[in-house]
């Protein structure tokens, strides 16, 4: 591939992600009523994902926050705490760790991923270290680590699973 076409397809990728960050974060949130995540099955899929994506609008809100291990918001945050926080605040409730929220989940495949789903990272034995809230083509919001702020990243590893909490 050519200089220029791979510079082309980046700039295409930067743009695509720039709407869809545009569109996770200009929506309301409004109208979204509390659903206990023991009833998530019962929630149909067009509530499903309106929930799941008034979950992403809210991780988007809080763009710029600092990383703080053990932070829950709402002015600091980890990974599990910006998840829990973003499920919280849209009826849902969900346990504190990366690992905990992933055995609550509802797992799902690669192919079944959409915005607002949870990211689960693992090691090489299978434990859940770290999450993060999906936005698309490959880009979650993501409290990353000590020092940095919560913002959006590409997915860096293979060794993810994928959960939904409705």
């Amino acid at each position: 591939m050519t200089r220029s076409a791979t510079d082309r397809r980046s700039r295409i990728r930067r743009g695509v992600l720039s709407a869809l960050l545009a569109t996770a974060t200009a929506l309301p949130v409004a109208g979204i009523a509390a659903t206990p995540a023991s009833a998530a099955a019962r929630v149909s899929p067009a509530r499903s994902a309106a929930i799941a994506k008034a979950a992403l609008r809210v991780a988007a809100a809080q763009k710029g926050k600092r990383y703080v291990y053990g932070g829950a918001g709402p002015s600091v945050f980890d990974c599990s705490g910006l998840v829990q926080y973003s499920y919280k605040k849209v009826g849902i409730r969900i346990p504190r760790t990366a690992d905990q929220q992933y055995r609550a989940s509802h797992h799902i495949r690669q192919s079944q991923l959409r915005p607002g789903d949870v990211i689960f990272f693992h090691d090489s034995r299978g434990h859940v270290y770290h999450d993060a809230i999906y936005l698309g083509l490959g880009a979650v919001w993501n409290a990353p680590h000590t020092g940095a702020r919560v913002r959006v990243e590409r997915v860096w590893t293979h060794s993810i699973y994928f959960g939904r909490f409705v």
